[in-house]
């Protein structure tokens, strides 16, 4: 057992890329899942990505709020918001495991994607959520990727580079600030980003009366320590 203080990561490190490596392995390895037939399901209503296109461009199709409308169960009814985002956070974790054995990276559009990846993520997608397969060749999964890999790309690149750009010789804390930077479902809500807080704010902030001016970056004074010298000796003339 580690002793107090001390840290495994170095040796979880290997485990956790050789489990994303098999993972990864396994999802390219995938055979498809055959084609269900159309005529099984005939009160789904967006079978083909024409189908949804056409019911777009109508009144009805314009008015509707959510870019994902075509997902629905096996009786044609919209998926609620909660389950869809169960489909997006699985579509996410299956992006992760193929990034971390380098089938993914930060060069990759959707559409520059291979199609043997493609494949295996809708594979794994459909063996997952049964609603995926209720279109004509997996459409609704791949509208997915177009709607949100890219924001989902930019959040994993740019957490990654947020933590390898905090340096080692900065000891400040590291806090967790909010922000409105969009998250990877492309909403606004509950980002969050690390922000280091320097040595001279944890000193300002452990006494509350304590007031820290440090040296301009051109090595000048603070505006009210040089205003206070000039006070001061514009006082010594006056009484010389």
């Amino acid at each position: 057992m580690p002793g107090a203080g001390s840290s495994d990561s170095g040796q979880d490190a290997p485990l956790n890329i050789g489990m994303q490596a098999v993972a990864s392995s396994n999802l390219l390895s995938t055979s498809p899942l055959p084609q269900l037939n159309r005529l099984d399901y005939e009160a789904i209503c967006f079978w083909t990505e024409k189908q949804f296109k056409d019911w777009k461009a109508t009144l009805e199709g314009a008015a509707a709020t959510s870019p994902t409308a075509y997902l629905e169960n096996n009786l044609g009814h919209a998926l609620d918001k909660e389950h869809t985002e169960k489909i997006l956070t699985a579509m996410h974790d299956v992006w992760q495991d193929l990034h971390g054995s380098s089938s993914l990276n930060s060069s990759m559009t959707w559409t520059s994607i291979s199609q043997t990846i493609k494949l295996a993520i809708h594979n794994e997608m459909a063996r997952s959520f049964e609603e995926l397969r209720f279109c004509e060749d997996l459409w609704k999964t791949d509208d997915l990727g177009k709607l949100y890999y890219s924001s989902w790309k930019q959040t994993c690149f740019k957490n990654k580079a947020n933590k390898k750009t905090i340096p080692l010789k900065w000891k400040g804390k590291v806090k967790d600030e909010a922000t409105d930077d969009v998250d990877s479902f492309g909403n606004t809500e509950g980002s969050k980003h690390l922000r280091v807080e320097t040595d001279a704010e944890i000193s300002a902030s452990s006494d509350d009366n304590m007031a820290i001016e440090l040296p301009c970056i051109d090595g000048s004074l603070p505006p009210s320590i040089d205003g206070g010298i000039h006070l001061l000796h514009s006082y010594l003339l006056t009484i010389v």
